[in-house]
């Protein structure tokens, strides 16, 4: 069994302190903005669909947390106030040395109180446990997989039509290609593991899950290479892709079926336009990671300096949304 991966740099506090990231995202709120631009309109939606936003009472609900008194160290500026969703809760600081460049994270529902997450490149094909102490409970080896640049992961159905409060696979997404030098991807989907220990131990707990555990799902591109951090679930066991971008206003969007054949090839849907009312491009429009809310009805994609609030536009067989208030603008294809 190799070792976890380990930084050789003193850790950053991993430094994202998801005490105030998870509590705004989860809330929908929008970050506060380098250069202090108005949040901007939320863009326009093709067909989009995802992962989930734990509603009040999941598995990151600062209740859950095993009273470590990691909060206790967070001396940050508290999180802003959602004028939609109400004032978000800090839930944790992740300060645990395996997990020093978080780029994926799902909220459990079998195990309440456990995130999973995954590294970015670097680190092998493993997956971490953590609770809401932000310590590290459990690594997940994938004997046989591959890891050349995981970005995102969601929580999913393993089977189509599950009830998202049964949902009990993870799907992580090798999807990174900053050099869009690659012509295919992979999706691999993960039988979420039983059990997850509750009390931190110095000697992290590993298990290694063989082949009849897990699936790869490899597919290509229509139109060649894309470079995508953002990935979401939808109910009936697609995914979908948002292309991460700074050149452009928009990000582009993709649906997979997984399947295991050599043909399987994305399917375009659309884009999001992610400008801002000053800014076309850059930090802003890079979108970095997604999330779907629990009824399928909103999606929450962050960029680096910004999270945007879409309304779902329906058009990926979810039940049409609400009127959208005048917070929303118009389907885009």
């Amino acid at each position: 069994m190799s070792a976890p991966h380990r930084s050789t740099l003193e850790p950053t506090r991993s430094q994202f302190a998801v005490r105030w990231l998870l509590a705004a995202t989860l809330c929908g709120c929008a970050s506060p903005s380098p250069d202090n631009e108005p949040s901007p309109p939320a863009g326009d939606i093709t067909d989009s669909s995802a992962d989930l936003a734990p509603s009040s009472g999941d598995a990151t609900d600062s209740s859950a947390a095993d009273g470590d008194g990691a909060l206790d160290a967070w001396t940050g500026p508290a999180p802003p106030a959602c004028a939609l969703y109400g004032t978000p809760t800090p839930t944790a600081l992740i300060d645990d040395p395996l997990v020093t460049e978080i780029s994926g994270l799902a909220a459990s529902r079998q195990h309440p109180g456990v995130l999973w997450a995954h590294n970015d490149s670097g680190d092998g094909p493993r997956l971490y446990a953590l609770r809401s102490d932000g310590r590290v409970r459990l690594i997940v080896h994938l004997a046989g997989a591959k890891a050349r640049d995981w970005e995102d992961m969601s929580l999913g159905p393993c089977e189509a039509g599950q009830a998202a409060s049964s949902w009990r696979c993870l799907y992580v997404g090798d999807v990174g290609d900053n050099s869009k030098k690659y012509d295919n991807a992979t999706i691999y989907r993960v039988d979420e593991p039983q059990h997850v220990p509750q009390t931190y131990q110095s000697k992290v707990a590993e298990v290694t899950l063989d082949q009849s555990a897990w699936s790869a799902h490899t597919f290509s591109w229509p139109s060649g290479p894309r470079n995508i951090e953002a990935m979401v679930m939808l109910a009936d066991g697609r995914a979908v892709l948002l292309t991460k971008t700074s050149e452009q206003s928009h990000s582009e969007l993709y649906r997979v079926t997984l399947t295991k054949t050599a043909q399987n090839t994305a399917t375009w849907l659309g884009t999001l336009d992610m400008a801002t009312p000053t800014v076309s491009s850059g930090l802003v429009t890079s979108v970095t990671a997604a999330d779907l809310s629990p009824d399928g009805e909103h999606l929450l994609v962050r960029t680096y300096a910004k999270l945007y609030l879409f309304e779902v536009a329906g058009a990926l067989g979810l039940a049409p949304p609400q009127a959208s208030k005048g917070l929303f603008d118009s389907v885009r294809h």
